[in-house]
């Protein structure tokens, strides 16, 4: 009898764990079952089903934040903003960690460039302050919704900023984009942390903001923006301001120069010829010669042999390896030719026969040497 009673007592047991187990399982499954059928509906536009089935959801895990975004979304595309901001607002009570892991996730949801918005944060690819044509513009759009949902969540979240003036900058709507990245770059000075991390982001950030303030055509702003990115950390961007691919400051100040040009405001490209020659390196002889051109047409020849000779003295006449820029390379001859014809044109045979017999001595311009002796202007001798 005892016996028997055992045997009942372990039976009653096993069936209760069995059952308790089940329900768990079922429970468990309930809730993501939930959780995933009404993330369909959601991504298939049917928001008022959407939004019960993730009350389902919520009913069944109260915790579940993951939940009250994906309804409080429903809601805020249904213009329902009291419902949505409950949502949102509840999420806020949430540990900061799982909030900002949220946050992360919603933003991962929406590429603005081939690449995660977070890998702009890595400025050393150049590629990553592109804008890829061939992306649609409903990827843009929702990378904007997702961002203005995340600052709903978190107002300080300089990623979300970041997002939308990368989004809106692809949009061609530049000037919000440029309200976001000043959003952005406040935020980051604001942080107490003192790091190479927070360096390196304040630099990506001007650096992008620069892109944009040059695709507006309002080049000093580009070129401050620039300048003060390669202050704060040159190290790390070193790839954007070297010559292999032209230093962003000088092909800036190159594009800005000729188009001052095109204008007639001569004095204005001569400035930014000089300051793409001190940034340009191997290209510096190239923008100095431009700056001498350019002070040639305006007839101010003193400034002209004066720069002309700043390019013969560059140390960067050997044109960098495999560059797409080459061509902007210019040789030591080329410079010293420039001022030899500037200084015969100005009759200053001497100093400039002087530099033709220095071109020749070295089977450089020997025509153009012999030219000017059967003029008389200069003696082999001289």
């Amino acid at each position: 009898m005892f016996t028997f009673i055992r045997y009942l007592t372990f039976i009653s047991l096993y069936i209760f764990i069995l059952l308790s187990t089940s329900a768990c399982v079922y429970q468990h499954k309930s809730k993501h079952y939930y959780f995933n059928k009404g993330t369909e509906l959601l991504e298939s536009n049917s928001y008022d089903k959407a939004i019960e089935v993730f009350n389902n959801t919520i009913q069944s895990e109260p915790s579940y934040i993951t939940a009250y975004l994906k309804r409080g979304i429903a809601y805020e595309i249904l213009e329902e903003f009291e419902l949505a901001e409950k949502d949102f607002k509840r999420i806020k009570s949430f540990n900061k960690e799982i909030i900002n892991n949220l946050i992360e996730a919603l933003l991962n949801e929406s590429y603005t460039v081939d690449e995660p918005i977070h890998e702009l944060y890595d400025g050393s690819h150049y590629e990553n302050y592109l804008c890829n044509p061939k992306t649609d513009k409903s990827i843009f759009n929702k990378a904007l919704f997702n961002a203005s949902i995340a600052l709903r969540i978190n107002k300080e979240c300089i990623r979300a900023y970041v997002q939308m003036g990368v989004a809106y900058r692809c949009l061609k709507m530049y000037s919000k984009a440029i309200i976001n990245f000043n959003k952005s770059i406040e935020l980051v000075h604001k942080q107490k942390r003192q790091d190479f991390g927070k360096t390196k982001i304040i630099a990506s950030l001007y650096i992008y903001r620069g892109y944009i303030y040059r695709e507006m055509q309002k080049y000093d702003k580009a070129i401050n923006d620039f300048q003060k990115a390669q202050k704060t950390a040159y190290h790390h961007f070193k790839r954007l301001f070297e010559v292999q691919n032209f230093n962003i400051i000088a092909d800036t100040c190159r594009e800005y120069a000729s188009i001052l040009l095109k204008k007639d405001k001569n004095h204005d490209a001569i400035k930014y010829c000089l300051l793409a020659g001190d940034n340009g390196k191997h290209f510096q002889p190239y923008f100095y010669n431009m700056a001498g051109h350019i002070a040639v047409k305006v007839n101010d020849y003193d400034s002209a042999i004066k720069y002309y000779t700043m390019a013969y003295k560059s140390p960067y006449h050997i044109p960098p390896p495999d560059s797409e820029y080459r061509v902007y390379c210019e040789s030591e001859a080329n410079s010293l030719m420039n001022r030899a014809e500037l200084l015969i044109k100005l009759k200053k045979y001497k100093e400039g026969c002087s530099d033709l017999i220095e071109l020749c001595n070295d089977n450089r311009f020997c025509e153009e040497l012999n030219q000017e002796i059967k003029k008389g202007n200069c003696r082999k001798n001289e």
